[in-house]
């Protein structure tokens, strides 16, 4: 069975109820052998249907009650038998060949993890398919991969010391960064590309995603130095100081029209960056006024939520 290693299929978990049936019976339909498989459920917390659904399903449910992204994650694999780990997001849908394809990668030495990108329903809003990956060639290395299609050799995954559990969000991007420092690759393949359902549908939705992102980050440095979290601040210290800058306008306009420029400009910024580096449907210039738009909706609700965090903060 050298050939077909059991792998441990982990999904970290809350109040899911809605969709992770859907990836249950989506991992039902891999072509791999069922008894070199197993699902382990890592649960959150979730006050819904969402354990009992996994139970019914037959996966194995493991209680990760308050522990962040990371340390749920942590907390499933602690308890795999898999020589592969296979990380999924309980709104995602995977292909038939999500396991085949990554043992068959993992085979090579120098490939620390293997994953694919999140692709939008092919029924998804408009909004939802401002997120969509463009398609990438077979065989690339990358630089990052998504926890939602994150698989990896149990052995790398313990030498590492598994997911960071202190932060909220972008432990994928982190254990990504520390994989490479151990000179292996990471490597993308189509066939572990994954259909994500948990996609903001609406500009509100994209808006409230934000409010909880911003009222999550820790000020770290390395959070700080983000080029997102960096046009955040700036939109933030821009959208503040319109109120002063309106009152001082009828003697001093300049500052009015240039904090009402950057307010215009950020967005355009990452739209730009998300039109040029990601987004397939947006690549086109007819598209891109709205993809201008959900980011205006993106900073307005990250800057919420930076708001409460730097309120926790001063009430401290």
């Amino acid at each position: 069975m050298e050939d077909q290693p059991f792998v441990s299929i982990v999904i970290p978990t809350l109040n899911s109820s809605k969709y992770i049936l859907l990836c249950l019976k989506s991992i039902e339909m891999l072509i791999y052998p069922k008894d070199r498989l197993e699902v382990i459920v890592a649960d959150n917390g979730s006050t819904d249907e969402t354990v009992d659904i996994a139970k019914g399903w037959g996966a194995c449910v493991v209680d990760a009650t308050k522990l962040k992204v990371g340390g749920v994650r942590n907390r499933g694999a602690s308890y795999a038998k898999g020589r592969i780990i296979a990380f999924a997001d309980s709104d995602v849908l995977v292909g038939k060949m999500w396991i085949a394809a990554a043992v068959k990668s993992l085979k090579n030495d120098n490939i620390g993890a293997v994953g694919g990108v999140y692709r939008s329903p092919e029924n998804g809003t408009w909004v939802e398919k401002a997120w969509t990956i463009r398609p990438v060639i077979s065989g690339v290395n990358v630089d990052y991969l998504a926890g939602g299609s994150f698989i990896l050799k149990r052995d790398i995954f313990e030498k590492l010391g598994g997911f960071s559990e202190d932060l909220i969000a972008a432990e994928d991007d982190d254990l990504s960064q520390r994989i490479r420092s151990i000179q292996l690759q990471l490597h993308h393949t189509p066939s572990c590309d994954v259909i994500h359902l948990g996609y903001p549908k609406t500009l509100i939705d994209v808006a409230r995603r934000q409010v909880w992102l911003g009222s999550s980050l820790s000020l770290k440095s390395s959070e700080i130095h983000n080029p997102m979290t960096m046009l955040t601040c700036l939109f933030l210290l821009a959208s503040i100081s319109l109120f002063p800058a309106a009152l001082i306008a009828l003697k001093f306009n300049a500052y009015l029209i240039v904090n009402i420029f950057i307010i215009i400009i950020i967005p355009f910024i990452a739209a730009a960056g998300k039109s040029l580096k990601g987004s397939e449907y947006y690549s086109r210039r007819s598209q891109f006024a709205k993809l201008w738009i959900i980011y205006f909706y993106y900073f307005i609700g990250k800057n919420i939520g930076m708001l409460s965090t730097f309120s926790k903060i001063y009430n401290r």
